[in-house]
């Protein structure tokens, strides 16, 4: 949240027993836009305005996805 964003994106942990280890953003085009370290905050603000994926992976190969809108 917020959904759309246009600075941080905060990353709410849908099951406080998985441990997550990485993030990834996709753009429309099915490209990865930024990788990164688990974290609970994601700076946006540098990617272009536009739809996204957003797919947090756990320690143990299991993937969240989410889309959002990128002010």
């Amino acid at each position: 949240y917020p959904n759309p964003s246009s600075g941080i994106l905060y990353i709410q942990n849908p099951n406080n027993t998985t441990e997550y280890s990485k993030l990834r953003i996709i753009n429309s085009l099915g490209q990865n836009v930024l990788e990164q370290a688990y974290s609970k905050t994601i700076d946006v603000s540098g990617l272009p305005a536009g739809v996204y994926t957003l797919i947090v992976l756990s320690k143990d190969q299991e993937s969240y996805c989410s889309k959002f809108i990128k002010e």
